[in-house]
């Protein structure tokens, strides 16, 4: 057996109007996060990480911000295309570990949803997620957004 592993970071601003997806889920009572999708930082740096551990690029290359078709779109569908190309390969992943960076929303109170709803998709016991404060420092201290960083365990 080998194995491969991969990193995923991925981060965005807070932007009000939108609905905050985390994991899959969304949170009610935050803004949600700018970007081209639903921008969810999470399922972003998973992404990534299993890209990464299969050498297939990142999450740029497979989902262009530039092309309309992905604006707005549900994370979770580009990670279900990503995860079937890397099962389609021959790679079994073994586990993804997620660190979310951020004052708020506490990580630590949607935690089992967010397992849940990426297990769904990537498959059962391979999910470890975390939260961490950054206590105030820099951006992400002043709430003006949530970053994310994943690592992948492939197995061939």
């Amino acid at each position: 057996m080998s194995v491969k592993i991969g990193i995923g970071i991925d981060v965005h601003a807070f932007e009000a109007g939108k609905v905050l997806v985390l994991g899959g889920i969304e949170i009610n009572g935050y803004p949600g996060l700018k970007g081209h999708s639903d921008g969810d930082v999470v399922v972003h740096s998973i992404i990534d990480a299993l890209l990464g551990a299969a050498n297939l690029g990142d999450i740029g290359e497979w989902f262009g911000e530039k092309d309309p078709k992905y604006e707005s779109i549900d994370s979770k569908e580009l990670l279900r295309e990503v995860v079937n190309k890397i099962v389609a390969l021959g790679f079994k992943i073994s586990q993804v570990d997620v660190a979310v960076l951020c004052e708020v929303p506490k990580v630590s109170e949607h935690r089992t949803d967010i397992v849940r709803t990426i297990e769904e998709i990537v498959g059962a016991g391979t999910i470890s997620i975390k939260g961490s404060s950054p206590e105030g420092l820099g951006s992400l201290g002043r709430n003006e957004g949530v970053m994310s960083y994943a690592v992948a365990l492939l197995e061939v």
